[in-house]
């Protein structure tokens, strides 16, 4: 869990500071406290809904990249999402990387049949 706060502190910081700018303009335009407060729990409430969905999506994450180094050399079967940009360039390096790890097991094998012979 402190993995993904040390990960999310920038964005988490940013709706922080959101809200401290927005009660200090509040407060300098002298609008009630309860407006402040309502402002507070508005973003509270988002923040109690954004960040579980967001670290299970992390944490997700987490866990298909340990899978991967735990069962390096299984990457036939491994399927990684793709939803963002990044996500598809990971996956095209890694599909590589397993190509060539494939092709070089594969010699490996032949001189070692070579070998045996």
């Amino acid at each position: 869990m402190m993995d993904y706060f040390r990960d999310r502190w920038q964005l988490l910081g940013l709706g922080l500071s959101f809200i401290a700018l927005a009660s200090l303009l509040f407060w300098l335009y002298a609008i009630p406290l309860e407006v402040i407060g309502y402002l507070l729990v508005l973003y509270a409430f988002f923040l109690l809904l954004l960040v579980p969905y967001d670290y299970y999506r992390y944490r997700t994450r987490k866990r298909q990249l340990k899978m991967i180094q735990k069962h390096f050399m299984v990457m036939e079967d491994l399927v990684l999402p793709q939803r963002r940009v990044y996500e598809r360039d990971y996956a095209a390096i890694i599909e590589r990387m397993a190509a060539a790890m494939a092709s070089q097991k594969a010699a490996y094998q032949r001189r070692e049949q070579s070998r045996q012979q």
